[in-house]
């Protein structure tokens, strides 16, 4: 049996809450590794199945904002449209390929941030961050090609394959991911870039890879199907920023959804007026995390509450953090 050699303790360097959000999957599928019986795999599918319905059950968080609550309401009714399927997120996308004259810009009109801002944030993660630019592929689905520069209304779906160098605690390589994603991105472009509220929907489909005993790369399968579900399951990613043009001063929420990893995240992000932002997330309705991030890194306090899943209980924890490193310390500056 071939499987991803992932625990808990491989995320333990990382810096931010995105993090642990990125590297969920793989956790979940890590959580597996030691089931190596009939009767163990059983045990694990059962509990895992469990922690899904029950996820699943709870819905969304609900918020009394009513900012948070429109946009937890459009999530639902998205969600029901375009799904976290390929075909479902490309629906209505055009057979014309737009030119491409730049693009490190198009990664951006695509992701809404800019491809050094993701590289480090990545780091962050253990991961290293390779985008296939060459990849890229943009249909319009309303609008035309000549508005991502000049500037309208659009609405255009991409492709864009990417590949994930996943590290761990002493900083070996333990993964590989291939990862092929499709966008479907609707806002208003302007001087060639974004401006007001922007939704994005990504569906991605990862393809873990190992060496072989001769040092080539070969896709990882297990005998297992549990796993393989786990791991070959497409994940929906919703992200609706108030303004794309400085997303790091508005609200932003994001979706996750993978139901065989028992994804069913939600990221409330918020500026704090002090150059810095505050967050929560959420895993159906449940709270998991809160904390605080100046410039790409934690600034402030974070507060994990203890939460069960999946058979393990995870303890609550308050830690001060300051510029990305932990202090010990009875107050916790933001500014």
């Amino acid at each position: 049996m071939m499987m991803m050699r992932w625990t808990e303790g491989s995320a333990r360097r990382t810096t931010t809450t995105r993090a642990l959000l990125l590297l969920a999957p793989l956790l979940a599928i890590g959580a597996c590794n030691g089931a190596t019986t009939q009767w163990a795999q059983s045990q694990v599918e059962s509990t895992h199945e469990q922690t899904q319905q029950q996820l699943a059950a709870q819905g969304n968080p609900r918020f009394d904002d009513p900012a948070k609550a429109a946009i937890v309401q459009r999530f639902e009714s998205d969600y029901q449209r375009f799904g976290r399927t390929a075909d479902r997120v490309a629906a209505g996308a055009g057979a014309e390929v737009c030119p491409i004259a730049d693009r490190t810009r198009a990664f951006r009109w695509i992701t809404g941030k800019s491809l050094a801002r993701t590289v480090k944030e990545m780091e962050g993660a253990d991961i290293t961050y390779v985008a296939d630019l060459d990849s890229i592929r943009i249909r319009m689905v309303s609008g035309t090609c000549d508005m991502l520069r000049a500037g309208g209304d659009v609405s255009f779906v991409a492709d864009m394959r990417a590949v994930w160098r996943i590290g761990d605690a002493e900083g070996r390589h333990t993964a590989v991911q291939l990862r092929d994603s499709v966008y479907r991105v609707t806002g208003t472009m302007r001087n060639g870039g974004r401006a007001g509220p922007f939704r994005t929907i990504e569906s991605v489909v990862s393809t873990s890879m190992t060496r072989d005993e001769s040092g080539q790369f070969e896709v990882l399968e297990s005998d297992w199907e549990h796993l393989n579900r786990m791991m070959q399951s497409p994940m929906g990613i919703y992200t609706y920023v108030d303004d794309g043009a400085a997303p790091d001063s508005a609200l932003k929420m994001s979706f996750r959804r993978q139901p065989e990893t028992n994804q069913f995240a939600t990221v409330v992000e918020e500026p704090r007026g002090d150059g810095s932002i505050v967050g929560s997330t959420y895993n159906g309705n449940e709270p998991r995390t809160q904390y605080g991030i100046k410039d790409g890194l934690l600034h402030g306090w974070h507060k994990l509450h203890s939460y069960t899943e999946n058979g393990y209980t995870v303890p609550a924890s308050t830690t001060c953090y300051q510029h990305g490193e932990e202090v010990k310390t009875t107050t916790c500056p933001t500014g």
